[in-house]
């Protein structure tokens, strides 16, 4: 993708064509040939869908800048409470993401949007695990 930039001088202009980092090519622009739109995360999240993007960055923006976190593991995790009336009768999903990011905790806990060229984007809530740039996030979906 790139960007043109028109710059007046007097009587002429300038124009400027300038390439846009991976980083700032939102996912709508890019080709979906290799994904279909219901395979997005926009369409909803789910392990499946995050178990096909693993060992694949995504990129947030934060006050640092761009960080690129790789996604390094997805775990199932056990379910509680199966039982509770607020979902009874439908399913659930219990799983979490494993982030892998720069050394030390650039992003502190809060919710980001993770971007990805071919899946889209997803706001999710990320806490650093200890300070080697690991991240978690965690899931419990009802179906």
């Amino acid at each position: 993708m790139y960007r043109i930039c028109a710059l007046s001088l007097g009587t002429g202009a300038l124009l400027a064509i300038a390439a846009l980092p991976a980083a700032n090519v939102r996912a709508d622009d890019t080709n979906r040939s290799n994904m279909g739109e219901a395979a997005g995360l926009a369409a909803g999240l789910s392990q499946a869908k995050f178990e096909a993007l693993l060992n694949q960055s995504f990129y947030v923006n934060s006050e640092h800048g761009v960080v690129i976190l790789d996604l390094v593991e997805v775990q199932e995790r056990k379910r509680q409470a199966e039982g509770s009336a607020l979902n009874e009768g439908r399913a659930t999903e219990h799983f979490s993401l494993t982030f892998l990011g720069p050394a030390g905790s650039i992003l502190s806990a809060g919710i980001y949007r993770l971007e990805h060229r071919l899946a889209g984007n997803a706001d999710v809530y990320l806490e650093p695990i200890g300070t080697d740039g690991r991240y978690r996030a965690s899931f419990a979906l009802l179906r």
